[in-house]
């Protein structure tokens, strides 16, 4: 039996919830999806350490599938609250027409430096301790899609944001909190790309026209994507190991 494992930050309880919910799973596939962190660590419910999780990447064979799914909150800590010195940036198929008015505009190379560098001396170090551990395929998932509503973020904001007075603050616009999404993702890819692993974008069909989360895959908070975005994730995974959900 083939296995799949799943291990990551909060964006994996999305396929953690899509997993007790699903009866289809193929018999084939041995689906598992574990939430990393610190075990003393009371505030979170998690399953294993990163020194765990290495070990549990030993076991697995070349025809096994390990899927990270890593600090993919990084862009919203940068850009989901309105920075008290607005900011944007011009993208490369962008004229500069729908700039954020009045914002100071941030070098595009800068902020791909910025996201590609955290990655590299950040969370980097343990995909690729991940890496060198697993004799199965490695793969990386991306995080959800940005959530276009600002009320709904508002609303439903983590605590940490809540802390911070995104309530009274109020929340970065859309377009460019999609921008700075798309820069950590283009992050990501180059570095799979650089350390031969396997890059998955999350699932098209959860986004909208305009590169949004569509809403029927919102979570109730600010920043995930619920158990229907987790079952369209287990669809992906299982697609690409050849067999269907």
């Amino acid at each position: 039996m083939r296995k799949v494992l799943f291990v990551g930050d909060s964006h994996i309880h999305a396929i953690q919830e899509a997993l007790k919910s699903r009866t289809d799973v193929p018999p084939e596939l041995d689906i598992e999806a574990l939430r990393l962190g610190s075990l003393e660590n009371t505030k979170v419910a998690v399953d294993i350490t990163i020194d765990g999780a290495i070990e549990k990447a030993k076991l697995l064979s070349a025809g096994d599938v390990f899927v990270a799914v890593l600090r993919g909150n990084q862009f919203n800590s940068v850009g989901l609250i309105q920075h008290p010195r607005p900011f944007d940036v011009l993208m490369p198929e962008e004229t500069g027409e729908h700039m954020l008015l009045g914002a100071e505009i941030i070098p595009l190379q800068a902020l791909k430096n910025f996201f590609f560098e955290s990655l590299v001396n950040g969370y980097g170090r343990n995909l690729l301790q991940f890496r060198r551990n697993c004799a199965a395929r490695m793969a990386c998932l991306t995080p959800p899609a940005p959530k276009e509503d600002a009320e709904h973020i508002k609303r439903g904001a983590e605590t940490y944001f809540r802390e911070l007075g995104i309530g009274e603050i109020g929340v970065t616009p859309a377009p460019l909190r999609l921008k700075l999404w798309t820069l950590q993702q283009q992050a990501l890819e180059s570095f799979c790309r650089d350390n031969y692993i396997i890059y998955f974008d999350n699932p098209p069909e959860t986004r909208d026209q305009a590169g949004f989360l569509k809403r029927e895959y919102y979570a109730g908070d600010a920043t995930h994507g619920n158990k229907k975005y987790g079952s369209r994730v287990l669809w992906q995974i299982a697609s690409y190991m050849g067999t269907r959900i």
